[in-house]
């Protein structure tokens, strides 16, 4: 009963900002626009405050990029728990051009360039329209597994491995008595997950599925990883905190991972 009552909620907050993603996205910008959702937000997956909101949405004239601009930042001061990510698509001259929403400021670049092989895959086979009449899908270049493996194979040698080798070192520099939340834990654990997942298979998974997959496929402090789980639909601000001890045990298991 109470996990039934934890999936309502959820399900009725998710529900809550995708109206007003609608109403700040497209009802104010004249409804000249169009937008759909991917990846969690689509899926069951979806937890506030530890899912971003995968949202791409398209303009049909390069002339609504500054009220867009100005309803981006005002999204963003409203909700700062809830991590506006994916793309924004616009039509310059005869070519379409993107900007992601995590670095808004950077110039626009081409799909290819601007949007991962993973975000490709999710936008064509996990999304949801949200408003607009504009066919979003069509935009997106096909990609095969193939692709992905070896996307994910570049990925983890030119970022996660020289990521995690980072934090581990970082780890080191805390505190003793330092406690870690759960949130970034879950984002090292999740993303190494993925990333060996999609390497092997060329098929994407959730974070949680990713970090049970985790689970089943290490010998090393599995209960600790189990933890990570267990509260990944609990916000930090209720679930326990790890020791630093804890921590760095799940982060170098995290390393091995991405090593083997």
């Amino acid at each position: 009963m109470l996990l039934i009552k934890k999936k309502k909620n959820l399900f009725n907050m998710l529900k809550k900002y995708l109206s007003e993603l609608k109403y700040m996205f497209f009802d104010e910008m004249n409804q000249q626009t169009s937008g759909l959702i991917y990846g969690s937000a689509a899926t069951d997956d979806w937890v506030s405050a530890r899912s971003d909101l995968d949202v791409i949405i398209y303009l049909n004239s390069i002339e609504l990029l500054e009220k867009f601009t100005l309803q981006f930042k005002k999204w963003n001061s409203l909700y700062k728990s809830e991590l506006l990510d994916g793309f924004l698509l616009y039509k310059d001259d005869s070519s379409i051009r993107v900007k992601r929403f995590y670095n808004f400021k950077n110039s626009p670049c081409s799909i290819d360039e601007g949007i991962l092989p993973p975000d490709q895959w999710k936008i064509l086979n996990e999304s949801e329209t949200l408003f607009g009449v504009d066919n979003i899908r069509e935009m997106i270049p096909k990609v095969s597994s193939e692709d992905l493996k070896k996307w994910a194979s570049d990925n983890k040698h030119s970022y996660w491995i020289p990521s995690i080798k980072a934090k581990v070192n970082k780890i080191g520099e805390f505190p003793k008595d330092k406690q870690m939340s759960l949130n970034e834990l879950i984002w090292i654990t999740s993303g190494v997950a993925r990333i060996k997942n999609l390497e092997s298979t060329g098929q994407c998974s959730s974070k949680q599925d990713a970090i049970k997959w985790l689970i089943d496929n290490t010998s090393e402090n599995k209960e600790l990883l189990k933890q990570l789980l267990k509260y990944y639909d609990v916000p930090d601000s209720e679930a326990p905190k790890l020791n630093l001890y804890e921590a760095e045990q799940i982060v170098k298991t995290s390393l091995q991972i991405c090593l083997s």
